[in-house]
């Protein structure tokens, strides 16, 4: 999502890890700059969806809306070689 006012960005998912807790992560910042990464773990897959659907909810709130990603080719799930990966 993205705050086009100030300039600020904000990522929100939700995935389980190999322990079976749920988490939410969260990654925030202004633009052309790192971001800060956080996440908040959830004991059930319920508790996980609540919380996310809570902080989209405030998120939203702010004015932040959801906009394509720039450089969504980043963040594609295909299988890479090594010589794909070390050209980057």
């Amino acid at each position: 999502m993205r705050h086009v006012k100030s300039g600020r960005f904000y990522l929100l998912w939700m995935e389980q890890d190999l322990l079976g807790q749920w988490g939410i992560y969260k990654i925030s910042g202004r633009d052309g700059k790192h971001g800060r990464r956080s996440c908040l773990y959830c004991d059930s897959h319920q508790d996980a969806l609540l919380l996310f659907s809570d902080l989209e909810y405030s998120i939203r709130q702010r004015g932040f809306i959801y906009d394509d990603l720039e450089h969504n080719e980043y963040f594609a799930l295909r299988p890479q070689t090594i010589a794909e990966v070390c050209a980057l």
